[in-house]
């Protein structure tokens, strides 16, 4: 399976370990330590590299450093494939609601009111302080690969990878980056 994944230039996937405390996003937040360590419980490691199923769902900002790298995964190489809009709940992380939620709220807005805005709102807010069912977002995080829908965009799904992961999977890596590891393959369809 295609996948993609940004990372920091001096991070190699081929090789080394995954350090958390260097990650700007685990390092400044408790609620993203607590998440992280919990998943390495569930999954098993916390060695993880967290990919894109799609590409272009990385936006990039001009101050951005991170580098992009290109892989070819084989399906028995993906941990666990995660539900974004879960993980973030998990990390209690407002995200773009989905936008066939957003449309029944349109259509369950009634004919009558005043402040249309106001009502999306309030039902926004209603949303991010649901419970989780059964106490916990956990049991809803990881969803199956037949669940994964590529076309479309508003289902937000990332495949987790043991790292490191093995030279043959990178199809394209950053020119930057652990000198140990061999040329990228010239290829990045």
């Amino acid at each position: 399976m295609r996948l993609w994944t940004w990372q920091e230039p001096e991070q190699c996937l081929t090789c080394g370990c995954v350090d958390l405390e260097q990650s700007e996003y685990c390092r400044d937040d408790p609620a993203i330590r607590d998440a992280y360590a919990e998943l390495a419980k569930v999954v098993g490691t916390d060695q993880l590299i967290w990919c894109y199923v799609r590409d272009g769902e990385y936006s990039i900002f001009d101050c951005d450093t991170r580098l992009r790298w290109t892989l070819e995964v084989p399906d028995d190489g993906i941990l666990r494939f995660t539900d974004d809009h879960i993980w973030n709940r998990i990390l209690g992380k407002k995200i773009r609601i989905p936008r066939a939620i957003n449309c029944q709220w349109e259509i369950d807005c009634p004919p009558g009111e005043a402040d249309r805005a106001a009502y999306l709102n309030r039902r926004e807010d209603e949303y991010y302080a649901q419970t989780p069912p059964g106490g916990s977002w956990w049991p809803q995080l990881f969803i199956d690969k037949s669940a994964l829908r590529l076309d479309d965009k508003e289902q937000l799904s990332s495949a987790l990878l043991r790292h490191p992961i093995p030279q043959p999977w990178v199809v394209r890596r950053p020119q930057a980056g652990c000198s140990a590891c061999s040329p990228p393959r010239p290829t990045d369809a």
